[in-house]
């Protein structure tokens, strides 16, 4: 797709140097119940794997050799595809229908970009929610009455034209479902809106930005995503069901995960494959609540609002130490300019992080490492809540820009609230720890290095700290 007639955005505009339009994305968080052995975790039970792709590592190609969430930018076939859905509904006004359409085309494109990348096709399940997260229903070739050949080059079609998905996608409905679902309507799968993601100003063309929304889904059936064989280009075929033709497309994507989001999340930490703060930091989520001890995990997973603490149910807001998130630690949030909404997906908070390089330190070498490899320096990028480093959250608060100091007989500046600690590393961004607390509605958890504690010098805070 060259460009976006909805949102404005193409990958052309703008001058070199400059940021780019953030062009509009989706992406899909999937939940697989999984009884398989070879989890370490006794609290994941059933276990929780997630499905994710290592992009592809040619020249050119976006977060090149990053393991991420499959997902990709939202076509105008999707957004067409929306507006016939939409026709025959009524609105209070034209922009009720508008913030409808696009959010259905998120939807759709989330369901389209997993189908072309891994060859999983989600449609609508007849099972309930599990807490508040939608379940959705795995389709293979076989159900679907296709050979893995034939699905293998649907794939290639909706890959060249996204306008072939919408009758691909109704046929195999009927066929592995029937009837029952409105002809009126188009069988996307159901999912939550989860969290959203824009790349910041920082980054300028000819790199892309992208304004990601990530959707969240649990499949309905156990061991969907539970590897049977590994093959060459990642998991060839799954444990139950007939969920077949699922594998890497070797354009986009190299190579399939199905791990817990635990797992993932130690890998990364290890430096064993790159991951990008925002996928980093929803793993972290999730592995926080699925380690919630609880006899439903799942209905632990929040949206992720980074909000005033008066704007949220006060049973939300417990923390994962088991006490309340202290009120006084939090702030409002900044957030790109725009207006409210009353949607689900239009109440996530646009997180856009900030980098604070100067405030960075080198990373403390691993006990018991042989020889360093050269010392690896990080800094922390800040996240919407943190009033420690960042003087638009402390305004947002009420606070004054700049935390007093220690000479002037007041307290030291508080602890970072929200954040994520990364180091430059072969061209990318390598994820050495994240950490969040007090933060209304949503759990506590550090995972990795959480260095970084607001610089102090000669009784005061710096100015690089809290200039941001």
């Amino acid at each position: 797709m060259s460009g976006d007639a909805h949102t404005g955005s193409s990958k052309d505009d703008g001058e070199i140097g400059l940021p780019m339009t953030p062009r509009l994305s989706s992406t899909l968080v999937i939940l697989a119940p999984s009884r398989s052995s070879g989890s370490t975790r006794s609290w994941e039970a059933p276990w929780m794997r997630t499905l994710m792709v290592q992009r592809s590592s040619r020249k050119g190609s976006s977060f090149r050799s990053a393991v991420v969430f499959p997902g990709g930018v939202v076509d105008d076939a999707d957004f067409e595809t929306a507006e016939i859905a939409c026709e025959a509904k009524t609105y209070n006004d034209e922009k009720e229908r508008k913030a409808e359409v696009k959010e259905l085309a998120i939807r759709i494109a989330a369901v389209r970009e997993t189908f072309e990348e891994t060859g999983l096709l989600l449609v609508p399940s007849r099972a309930e929610a599990r807490g508040s997260i939608p379940r959705c229903r795995a389709v293979g070739a076989g159900e679907a009455g296709m050979s893995v050949e034939e699905w293998t080059a649907m794939r290639d079609k909706v890959h060249t034209s996204a306008k072939t998905f919408l009758p691909f996608l109704q046929k195999v409905y009927e066929r592995s479902i029937g009837s029952g679902f409105p002809k009126e309507s188009i069988p996307v799968a159901n999912m939550a809106a989860y969290s959203r993601w824009i790349t910041p100003k920082t980054v300028v063309r000819p790199a892309k930005r992208f304004d990601a929304h990530f959707m969240l889904t649990v499949l309905d059936a156990e061991d969907v995503l539970s590897p049977a064989g590994p093959g060459p280009s990642g998991v060839e075929r799954m444990a139950s069901g007939d969920v077949s033709g699922l594998s890497a497309d070797q354009q986009e994507v190299q190579m399939l995960r199905t791990d817990t989001p635990a797992e993932l999340v130690e890998e990364a930490l290890a430096q064993k494959l790159i991951m990008f703060p925002p996928q980093f930091y929803i793993l972290a989520d999730l592995a926080s609540a699925l380690a919630q001890p609880v006899e439903e995990p799942l209905s632990t997973i929040r949206p992720l609002i980074f909000s005033d603490p008066k704007s949220r149910d006060a049973d939300q807001s417990s923390s994962a130490h088991g006490g309340p998130a202290s009120s006084a630690t939090v702030s409002s949030v900044i957030t790109e300019s725009r207006k409210a909404s009353m949607s689900p997906m239009g109440q996530l908070t646009a997180v856009e992080p900030r980098a604070v390089v100067e405030s960075g330190a080198p990373v403390p070498s691993k006990a018991g490492a042989a020889e360093e490899q050269g010392q690896q320096y990080a800094f922390p990028l800040v996240l919407p809540g943190d009033v420690a480093s960042s003087a638009p959250q402390r305004l947002a608060a009420g606070l004054p820009a700049r935390a007093p100091g220690r000479r002037q007989g007041r307290e030291a500046p508080p602890p970072p609230l929200n954040r994520v600690i990364v180091s430059p590393r072969a061209g990318n961004l390598s994820v050495c720890g994240v950490i969040r607390r007090g933060m209304p509605g949503l759990h506590d958890f550090t995972f990795g290095w959480p260095g970084l504690e607001p610089a102090v010098k000669d009784g005061a805070e710096t100015a690089a700290t809290a200039r941001l």
